[in-house]
């Protein structure tokens, strides 16, 4: 029977996974060998890589059954006969209907031509989402449409069913508060002097109704509210039709593409905007990009406030697909100082969501730096609105070659938190009390610091400053645990008393400046070395000048950044921008550590990480670093590097082991006080 299947049949072939999938037939072979798996298939859209040789019984064809059952042939006589009766003008080319497929389910289908030669299968097909390689020849009996009626009728309802009018330039999934803000921010844009139309899809009927209720002055803002709304939704949108979502990360996400997905064609756009994993983008960009179809996934910056007056966004993906939504993503964009929109094509597969991610990780760094500078001031006994006016002091403050050094979006939210007082609306009372003094002391992270620092840990970048963020937020979680060690153990008071003066304040100032140059540093060497592994094409000076407005990192300090990368790209480390004010104020940085140190029990895990690596980075020879790559050599023969001489060597250690166990003087000490 195998050799009934011409090469290039299409059919539906087994796969490992016990699943049908569209393929077709490579060749067949008659030896003795191959009698179990006669037949060599491709499955549609994979390489040479997937071949694999199939048995008769994994295969669904057309063909197939009419060998294996002679009745079947006076079945497509009859069928061939029912599809004569059908007018073929009525089926133009690109019209939408169902048509059914090998595996007897029905799926979106468009007509791709006709032919009154065939009398079979005149009607030839292309899967929506699908490549020409899997376009089939099928019957009228195969397909469902109101137009396939006795002799061609057209049906009432068709008729008289109201047709979408592609107007829609973009259309937003999600109607919560991040999707309906970017929404209205690209609605308030232009493209040339037309207003952008902006169409918005939920499977909340009520939630889309609530915020176009909210927003009814805006004619160009189309909501579509209900799960039976998508398809009309997509069908409002010009091709490339280009699709934001702003949906959950992880499963919701994919399950999303692939409802959406059914409805688009061969160009159409998918952008993703959750905080994914850059892997899972490199994912769906490969597994979109088969079928057809782009992707980009684009970090958003700026929470819900910069999504409806300008974030900053981070794309990557299909490169092709930047051209089609340029004009709309730096039109919504934040805009720096010197008027360029903060947005740039960071390169392929999940470069957009890798410079979100390591965005994220700075943020975690960032806030707990400026977090343990509000506890510093706190142990010495800094009031709150003193705590706020030097803050406020900051924003202007000369710092080395540079005025409003540390003046940030950081800086802002900081001054606000320590400031702040409890209220009613916060769930407590309006009675003048810190509302920071009545918050729980846990901090939850999600999943973006965690991915960031592990894949920087993998690939051998030090990254102490974004770490020592994340960890700060995990032991704040031990809530329980930290209230059980305090009854245990009673930390000892400072031995010295904590005094704050004008030198202490300078001190911390420059430990917050450069605790903050580290993080940005660490997270800018990240991106260097994921470029470099995942070959994104990463344009790092143009990454950069994207977080200068809109993001939630933005802030002074990435103006000078920004022009030390432009000037140099290859430039080693970016604390090397800033060697006057390295050189010049280091030992104040030092100077606040010990302070802080020996005067309080202040947590500064962020503050600590931040001198060491700077201190580190700059160092010819690490002492402690060849002390290291001794012990090894001796416990484990690992070997080492000498300064003088190029190879690794063996030093012949004399054995410190015994095959039992010594008793000291030491340890017989302690087993008798426990009286083991």
């Amino acid at each position: 029977m195998a050799d009934q299947l011409e090469v290039g049949t299409k059919l539906q072939a087994k796969f490992s996974d016990g699943s049908f999938y569209a393929a077709e037939v490579l060749t067949t072979s008659a030896a003795k060998k191959r009698s179990k798996a006669p037949v060599k298939v491709r499955y549609s859209g994979y390489g040479e890589e997937c071949d694999a040789w199939v048995a008769l019984e994994d295969l669904k064809s057309k063909k197939l059954s009419l060998e294996a059952k002679p009745e079947a042939k006076s079945k497509a006589k009859a069928k061939a006969k029912a599809t004569a009766t059908v007018d073929l003008s009525v089926l133009e080319k690109g019209t939408k209907l169902q048509a059914k497929s090998d595996d007897g389910k029905w799926y979106a289908a468009q007509v791709v031509a006709t032919s009154t030669k065939r009398k079979a299968d005149p009607i030839k097909i292309n899967w929506v989402g699908y490549t020409a390689a899997s376009d089939v020849w099928v019957g009228a009996d195969s397909l469902k449409s109101a137009l396939l009626k006795p002799g061609g009728e057209k049906s009432k309802a068709t008729e008289k069913k109201p047709k979408v009018e592609p107007i829609c330039d973009i259309g937003i999934i999600g109607s919560g508060v991040m999707g309906s803000n970017l929404g209205l921010n690209i609605a308030d844009k232009k493209d040339g002097d037309r207003p952008f139309e902006v169409a918005m899809y939920d499977v909340s009927e009520e939630q889309v109704k609530k915020v176009m209720e909210q927003n009814s002055s805006y004619k160009n803002f189309h909501g579509f509210g209900g799960k039976d709304k998508l398809k009309e939704f997509i069908m409002a949108l010009k091709k490339p039709r280009k699709v934001i979502m702003l949906v959950p990360a992880g499963k919701i996400t994919d399950d999303v593409i692939a409802d959406v997905s059914k409805h688009l064609t061969k160009g159409d756009i998918i952008m993703d905007v959750g905080n994914a994993n850059f892997r899972d983008q490199i994912r769906r960009a490969a597994a979109l990009e088969k079928r057809g179809l782009r992707f980009l996934g684009m970090g958003v910056s700026g929470g819900a406030e910069g999504a409806r007056k300008g974030p900053a966004f981070f794309p990557g993906g299909t490169l092709s697909v930047w051209e089609d939504v340029k004009h709309i993503i730096e039109a919504a964009a934040a805009k720096a100082s010197d008027g360029r929109p903060c947005a740039t094509m960071n390169g392929k597969g999940g470069a957009g969501s890798c410079v979100k991610m390591y965005h994220n990780a700075g943020e975690y760094a960032v806030l707990q730096i400026w977090s343990e500078v509000y506890e510093v001031m706190k142990a010495y006994g800094v009031a709150a609105d003193e705590q706020a006016k030097i803050l406020e002091s900051w924003k202007t403050r000369k710092g080395g070659r540079y005025n409003g050094f540390l003046d940030s979006y950081m800086l802002d939210i900081t001054i606000e938190v320590v400031k702040a007082r409890d209220s009613a609306v916060a769930g407590g009372a309006d009675d003048g009390s810190l509302l920071v003094e009545k918050t729980m002391d846990k901090t939850d992270s999600k999943g973006t610091g965690l991915w960031s620092v592990t894949e920087a840990l993998d690939a051998g970048v030090p990254c102490p400053s974004l770490a020592a963020g994340l960890v700060a937020r995990q032991m704040s979680m031990l809530k329980k645990e930290r209230i059980t060690n305090a009854g245990l153990v009673k930390l000892p008071a400072p031995a010295t008393s904590a005094k704050w003066s004008k030198e202490l304040e300078e001190d911390l100032y420059w430990a917050t400046a450069f605790s903050i140059m580290a993080s940005y540093a660490q997270m800018f060497q990240c991106l260097r070395k994921m470029d470099q592994i995942f070959e994104f094409g990463l344009k790092l000076p143009a990454t950069i000048a994207t977080f200068r407005a809109g993001c939630i990192l933005q802030g002074f300090l990435l103006e000078p950044m920004t022009k030390a990368f432009e000037e140099n790209p290859d430039l080693s480390n970016l604390c090397c921008a800033f060697e006057p004010e390295i050189t010049g104020n280091l030992f104040r940085f030092k100077r606040c550590i010990g302070k802080v140190a020996t005067e309080t029990n202040c947590t500064v895990p962020a503050l600590l990480a931040s001198m060491d690596y700077i201190q580190t980075m700059f160092l010819t020879e690490i002492p402690s670093a060849q002390c290291v790559s001794l012990q090894r050599d001796v416990f484990g023969r690992h070997g080492f590097e000498r300064l003088d001489k190029e190879g690794r060597f063996n030093e012949n250690w004399r054995e410190l082991q015994a095959g039992e166990a010594k008793i000291t003087s030491a340890t017989s000490a302690v087993t008798s006080s426990t009286g083991k």
